[in-house]
């Protein structure tokens, strides 16, 4: 369906096919053009454990899985999230950090705290050496979850230190919410420091200035 969209639309329009990889996942990656790893459920023992929730689903794992620990939480989550780039074919890195995307309404989701960072801020530098790219993500925006895109400003302004790039998403679930949060995000973007995004392009990641 996808290709023949694209072949409806050449020439004015490209339309790639991509998919959302799940960190413990196995399905054919056949026949796509790029690939975004993400990660949404922990695997504690034999059971899945999902943390893309409600504020209150997710502070119900923190105190049943974490003993209350948030930092406990986010070591697992950063420990694991770093995998993605393990798989060999993830392009890009989506919502680096979803676990905290309950962050406004969760006290908690406490992002400031020094161990939290370092947590985040080394899988952020592991992920930029064995994939490179890193989503800037606006759907938490879309959906009211956030006032800010994934990943937090303090992790965007390490990226730049980091060498990594960043392509801009929505993430949206929704065509009326397509370019949710962009402009806002871009100013983000540049006022951490970067001067270019990324896009695809015949098969290759290409830069285009902000």
């Amino acid at each position: 369906e996808v290709r023949e969209l694209a072949s409806k639309y050449a020439g004015r329009m490209k339309v790639y096919c991509g998919l959302e990889l799940e960190l413990n996942s196995e399905v054919d990656l056949e026949g796509y053009d790029y690939i975004i790893g993400a990660y949404h459920y922990f695997k504690l023992g034999d059971e899945y454990v999902g943390f893309d929730r409600k504020a209150a689903e997710v502070q119900h794992v923190i105190d049943t899985r974490f003993g209350g620990d948030f930092l406990a939480y986010a070591k697992e989550y950063y420990a694991n999230i770093v995998k993605l780039g393990e798989i060999g074919v993830v392009d890009i890195v989506g919502h680096f950090d979803l676990l905290v995307k309950n962050c406004d309404a969760l006290a908690s989701l406490d992002c400031s705290l020094p161990a939290y960072r370092r947590y985040a801020l080394e899988a952020a530098e592991e992920l930029t050496r064995t994939v490179g790219i890193f989503e800037v993500n606006t759907g938490a925006i879309a959906r009211g979850y956030r006032r800010t895109p994934y990943p937090d400003p303090f992790i965007i302004k390490a990226l730049k230190t980091f060498g990594s790039r960043l392509i801009l998403s929505s993430d949206c679930h929704d065509k009326h919410n397509l370019a949710c949060g962009f402009e806002e995000s871009i100013e983000l973007i540049k006022s951490c420091g970067f001067k270019e995004i990324w896009r695809l392009e015949d098969g290759q990641f290409v830069p285009q200035p902000i």
